[in-house]
């Protein structure tokens, strides 16, 4: 179930049981009880919301709240990421909010089909309707001859009522982009780096992808707690674009993060490593029961055996 405000475990509670890493944003374990055992990854992935949750005390309750809680001392009514969820709960990504705030940081809606975020097409006049939604009401802010132009008018509100929270996607490019020439064979039919670097930016101070350098941040944290992108009809990880990007070639072998936190896609967390390498730097399988990678029980002997 999920917690109410009044009804959220103590904040000391909290700190006893959980570890935040701010530059991460990843929640570890203090303490090893039931399911929980000390240094592991606290929490999962939501599907349906998109967020973390940990459970504590039986309650289900919002990784990212959870690290203001830690940080801060105190329960938030909401937090907003900066960036977006798929950026990660790192403090970077994290701030308080109003629900207006909030969702005026949301992404273009799924049925939005103007690719700009306030905009729809007005089928009585043939023009272009631009709309914004403040405290719950819709405002109407015109009807324009142009897409572009309805975009600067959302763009000019969004602005004014929501100052840095206001998301504003780029409109896409009237003209196809133009990419770097097919080369004449694709590896398994993977896009070149050329095609690569025209479509994604990379920023390797965050490990953020962008759709172009001032675009909307790309890819979707997975349940394993990867970033997958979707590029030319193929899901990639994003930490195997980064590497593409960066060096100029898709990785001959696997891509491993330092810190073995899949979402972390800085460039000093990224390596090249072998299978058995990549093997080795994995956290304790989820049915280790001893707490320590490589220990387990022996029930015949009652003695603790390692592998």
């Amino acid at each position: 179930m999920k917690a109410r405000l009044d009804k959220r475990p103590a904040i000391a509670r909290i700190r006893e049981v959980l570890a935040y890493d701010p530059v991460s944003g990843v929640l570890t374990w203090r303490i090893t009880s039931g399911r929980a055992i000390a240094g592991r990854e606290a929490g999962s992935f939501d599907k349906t919301t998109g967020y973390i949750r940990v459970r504590i005390d039986g309650m289900f309750l919002l990784a990212h709240h959870v690290a203001w809680a830690i940080v801060e001392g105190f329960w938030p009514e909401r937090v907003d990421h900066r960036h977006g969820k798929e950026a990660g709960n790192g403090w970077a990504n994290l701030r308080l909010c109003t629900p207006s705030q909030n969702r005026a940081n949301t992404a273009i809606p799924s049925h939005n089909t103007s690719g700009v975020k306030g905009v729809c097409f007005h089928k009585a006049t043939s023009k272009w309707q631009a709309q914004i939604g403040v405290n719950g009401k819709t405002a109407h802010l015109g009807i324009f001859a142009t897409k572009e132009e309805a975009a600067e008018a959302y763009a000019k509100a969004a602005r004014e009522h929501f100052g840095e929270f206001a998301r504003l996607d780029p409109l896409p490019p009237v003209k196809p982009i133009e990419r770097a020439p097919i080369a004449p064979r694709r590896t398994k039919g993977r896009p070149t780096a050329e095609e690569v670097r025209a479509a994604l930016h990379y920023d390797p101070a965050t490990g953020l992808l962008r759709w172009g350098e001032a675009g909307k941040v790309a890819g979707q944290l997975t349940e394993k707690g990867y970033i997958r992108v979707g590029l030319f009809r193929r899901q990639y990880g994003a930490h195997v674009l980064i590497w593409v990007i960066m060096t100029g070639e898709w990785p001959k072998h696997f891509i491993d993060h330092d810190n073995n936190v899949r979402s972390d896609n800085r460039w000093s967390n990224l390596r090249e490593a072998t299978q058995s390498q990549n093997i080795a730097n994995t956290r304790r399988g989820a049915k280790n029961t001893s707490g320590y990678k490589g220990v387990s029980l022996e029930k015949s002997s009652g003695r603790w055996a390692a592998y």
